[in-house]
């Protein structure tokens, strides 16, 4: 994909999103570029770092607390395969998120409306990004993650602790605006 922000199907995103952000407050910019530079431009990045660790494509991936669908459907339309599932509890982002998805025709891309605690589904990757502080997400994942697969955190600086049980296995650090921001990939400890 030679230029990510040109592609058709991120700009119908970007125009979905600027128009519900007018009336929901989904995200915190309004102007279009913004949005793009600052919050899409996360999840090409998470792309590019999913890429780099050879994980197989059929995966089932779980975004945490996917509010307005960042970084999970951009994400979506550059990695195509295996499931996504989206978790968010708010209604108005649910229906935000079930719109776009449907809009955007993302095969095999699933919203589900209900508590971390209550998912009853297995994920190779969990994806969070602003959801909770990431040891809070470590251990809300446990009960969720394959056996010895990663779960990705987006944050703003290196972690300052990795907790018993969980390895960082790598990070990626990625610059966006004049700001240095990260991806950890963490594994439980059998």
């Amino acid at each position: 994909m030679n230029n990510w922000q040109e592609n058709e199907r991120i700009q119908q995103y970007l125009e979905l999103l600027v128009k519900w952000n007018q009336k929901f407050n989904l995200v915190g910019f309004n102007d279009p570029q913004d949005i793009l530079n600052y919050l899409i431009a996360d999840s090409w990045h998470l792309f590019l770092f999913i890429s780099q660790l050879n994980l197989k494509p059929e995966l089932t991936f779980v975004d945490l607390g996917a509010g307005a669908g960042l970084p999970g459907i951009p994400f979506r339309i550059f990695w195509p395969k295996g499931k996504y599932y989206l978790v968010e509890i708010r209604k108005k982002r649910v229906a935000f998120l079930r719109l776009a998805v449907a809009k955007l025709e993302l095969n095999n891309t699933f919203v589900l409306d209900q508590d971390v605690q209550k998912l009853k589904l297995r994920a190779d990757v969990i994806v969070a990004r602003a959801f909770k502080p990431y040891l809070d997400v470590l251990k809300l994942s446990l009960p969720i993650i394959k056996s010895g697969r990663v779960i990705i955190a987006a944050k703003r600086k290196t972690p300052p602790h990795i907790p018993q049980g969980w390895q960082l296995e790598t990070s990626y650090s990625y610059p966006i605006a004049k700001e240095e921001r990260y991806f950890w990939s963490f594994k439980p400890i059998s």
